[in-house]
């Protein structure tokens, strides 16, 4: 029979992941409110700072952690963000949602090479097919060089960045939140500045109720989401938890129906049906007997 088991991720490994995943792909919506008023990197420094002081007063560090933690930032908010929203000014959204979901495979391809992961023929058919998804509900993307390159090494940094998360198995979690995003805030600030101009020249004219609601979805349940993430690396293996992110866009498409009445095609139905299969090819195994052997 098939079970998910403790060679491939624990159910309730799974669900959290899921949840998780839910949680940021509905992000990709919720975001649109802000970044419909405020330049995306800018918005980012606000969110990075507030939720950096927020989180400080809880955070305990040992020694060493400040090092990891100014590493996994670089990685994570300012390489990665960095590189996503300038490839936004060459890329259309649709073209920018499918060539990130590189990041899965890059990042189960490094815990392969680098962590020496086991990886099977059913795990590359699994990706493989989920990727065959992504491309039925994005179509296949008229390239940009520049926005493609740059997405690129948007998806090379995040998936460098799950690697190394995987060294962060002690540290406290709303240590590893504060510090990540207090260490990234000065450098998408400069960055901000370069993309997005004077800063209060942007803040004139918001809706800060709209904005306020978004700046509660990304400071508090996605940092939460962010810390659940962080453990789910340290504790399981890269190719059979980073997948799970591939179901981020269909999340991501879920939330635009409800917030911005979207409409649903048949390509998002069939590609999401078809991603699920090859995620589900990763992380369920098949055993006879016993589901331990």
């Amino acid at each position: 029979m098939f079970v998910i088991g403790v060679k491939t991720i624990k159910i309730s490994h799974f669900i959290l992941a899921l949840s998780v995943v839910a949680v940021w792909g509905a992000n990709a919506a919720v975001g649109k409110i802000a970044v419909m008023q405020i330049p995306a990197i800018t918005f980012l420094v606000i969110r990075f700072a507030i939720t950096g002081l927020l989180f400080l007063p809880f955070a305990k560090l040992k020694k060493g952690d400040l090092k990891k933690l100014f590493i996994t930032a670089i990685l994570m908010n300012v390489f990665h963000y960095g590189f996503v929203f300038s490839s936004m000014k060459f890329l259309e959204a649709s073209n920018l949602a499918l060539i990130q979901q590189s990041q899965v495979p890059m990042a189960v391809l490094l815990g392969v090479l680098i962590l020496k992961e086991s990886f099977k023929i059913k795990d590359l058919a699994g990706l493989i097919l989920a990727f065959t998804g992504m491309v039925i509900i994005f179509g296949i993307p008229s390239i940009n060089v520049l926005g493609f390159s740059l997405a690129i090494l948007g998806s090379l940094a995040w998936a460098v960045g799950s690697l190394y998360m995987k060294q962060l198995k002690d540290i406290n979690l709303y240590a590893f939140t504060a510090y990540t995003t207090l260490f990234s805030a000065p450098f998408l600030f400069v960055l901000s500045l370069f993309f997005d101009g004077s800063m209060s020249d942007n803040l004139i004219g918001v809706n800060w109720h709209e904005i306020n609601f978004v700046l509660f979805y990304q400071i508090i349940i996605c940092s939460f989401a962010m810390m659940a993430w962080q453990r789910l690396l340290a504790k399981n293996k890269v190719n059979k938890i980073v997948p799970v992110t591939l179901l981020q866009p269909i999340f991501g498409i879920i939330g635009g129906v409800i917030l911005f009445n979207e409409k649903i095609v048949w390509q998002m139905i069939v590609g999401g049906l078809i991603t699920a299969m090859g995620l589900s090819l990763i992380i369920i195994k098949k055993n006879s007997n016993d589901p331990k052997k």
